[in-house]
């Protein structure tokens, strides 16, 4: 505090030295009986408060020097995170593509491995997994679904990751296919299955990127005999009704299926098969002692390709991706890439072997 002198001896109008030395002494104290001036407080606006985010750690399973990446679903699926009996029916159906005549006769005498899809769906739950080495996706995978949430979940080669409304069908063709491939079906009525059907349906309707609003009904009034996608079609072989833990359905990321192998070029036959494929126009003045001719492929289309050689599919390639046949005969082929609903990419020509063919 300042002495009252100092104040008197301002107020008496000492000279300048003195009052430079007045004025350092006052900036530090203030004279008796005066408050100091306070500085004003600035007003500062907050946001409202909202629950942070809350990002879950990805999950990442190792096989040997795969990493197989689980992405965390949307919402944990606790409804069904329990040993409870559950009523399932289960439905399984042999899948097969119907190719081209164009594409040629394929081997009469070489049956390629079976397709199944195996459909396990309770009144608000349903696991679809696509068992064999021939479809575009990998053997394995899995579609997870429920009742009141329009995503899916699915388990593939890349790991386990939701999918969108309407996103089925491309997560199936590996892009955005152009519109619908076109879908149908025919149905068994029974009245006891109704309650299970609506999701089946609807796992339908998005695979096939069709709307339910034409045949919903009917698909739901019992269980679908036969159903057809572009050029891919199914039988229904077996229904099994059964009881079957709770989780066992459960519709999110946890429960996984064994890390599924991710190749983007697969091959699905062995060399002695291809060099049982008689191409259509032989190569002439070949010797036979010659060795067996390369075809090399290279898919630079959007999605998957299937290859198509005199009828038979011989190979699944991602978008990107290349492979080198070998075994085939010299000569020309009828070669053919479809998209993974049958459709073609372009018009099957004849390709000479040995040489490459890209798919555009």
């Amino acid at each position: 505090m300042l002495p009252r002198g100092l104040c008197a001896f301002w107020s008496a109008r000492p000279k300048p030295l003195a009052r430079i030395i007045a004025l350092a002494l006052i900036g530090l104290v203030a004279c008796e009986g005066e408050e100091p001036r306070r500085q004003r407080a600035m007003d500062f606006e907050f946001p409202e408060e909202s629950e942070s985010p809350v990002y879950l750690a990805e999950e990442t399973l190792t096989e040997g020097r795969q990493e197989w990446p689980i992405r965390p679903a949307v919402s944990i699926d606790t409804d069904y995170d329990s040993s409870e009996l559950v009523t399932v029916h289960r439905f399984v159906y042999r899948h097969r593509t119907r190719f081209p005549p164009i594409l040629g006769p394929g081997l009469p005498s070489f049956a390629q491995a079976p397709k199944e899809l195996r459909v396990d769906v309770s009144k608000d739950r349903i696991r679809v997994t696509f068992l064999g080495p021939d479809w575009p996706v990998p053997g394995g995978s899995e579609v997870r679904m429920q009742a009141g949430r329009p995503s899916a979940y699915v388990f593939d080669g890349e790991g386990g990751r939701s999918v969108g409304v309407g996103q089925l069908a491309a997560w199936y063709e590996g892009a955005p296919p152009p519109g619908s491939p076109g879908f149908g079906l025919r149905v068994d009525e029974e009245p006891g299955l109704q309650e299970h059907m609506p999701l089946f349906c609807r796992f339908l309707a998005e695979w096939a990127r069709a709307s339910l609003d034409n045949w919903g009904r009917r698909c739901e009034s019992g269980a679908p005999r036969f159903f057809r996608i572009g050029r891919t079609q199914a039988t229904l072989t077996a229904h099994v009704p059964m009881k079957i833990p709770r989780r066992y359905l459960r519709a999110d990321h946890l429960d996984p299926p064994e890390p599924l192998l991710h190749d983007p070029a697969r091959v699905l036959v062995e060399e002695e098969i291809l060099e049982r494929l008689v191409p259509t126009v032989p190569a002439e003045d070949v010797d036979e002692e010659t060795l067996p001719a390369t075809l090399y492929i290279e898919n630079r289309a959007r999605g998957r390709s299937l290859v198509v050689i005199e009828g038979l599919q011989v190979a699944v390639l991602e978008e990107g991706a290349s492979v080198t046949l070998r075994g085939l005969q010299h000569g020309r082929y009828r070669i053919g890439a479809l998209r993974a609903f049958g459709a073609r990419r372009s018009i099957p020509l004849m390709h000479r072997v040995p040489g490459e063919l890209i798919i555009e």
